[in-house]
């Protein structure tokens, strides 16, 4: 059997919307969290969530905002995901010259 994986998509995507007086630039990704095995006698759901929490929490820290709550899916295998979209808002707001 394959290892507990884990992963965070270290890639966000930067969306920029056009206001009147300027730009203002979000970045967003999201957190996955594979929940297919537990702690030692079970509990996937309940040590995915606890990983889950401490990636979030470590993301807050650090300027994102969950978007949403938890979201969960499942591949095509049927095993389940925790997934948590996260936005950052600290907008570099600039003027254009464009607009």
């Amino acid at each position: 059997m394959m290892g507990k994986r884990s992963e965070e998509v270290f890639n966000p995507k930067t969306t920029t919307r056009t206001f009147k007086k300027g730009k203002v630039h979000m970045q967003y990704k999201v957190i996955v969290e594979d929940a297919t095995k537990g702690l030692m006698g079970g509990g996937a759901m309940e040590s995915a969530s606890m990983a889950l929490a401490e990636k979030v929490n470590e993301a807050i820290s650090e300027g994102w905002e969950p978007l949403g709550g938890i979201s969960h899916s499942e591949d095509r295998q049927e095993n389940p995901y925790l997934l948590q979209a996260m936005i950052n808002r600290k907008a570099s707001t600039s003027q254009s010259s464009e607009d």
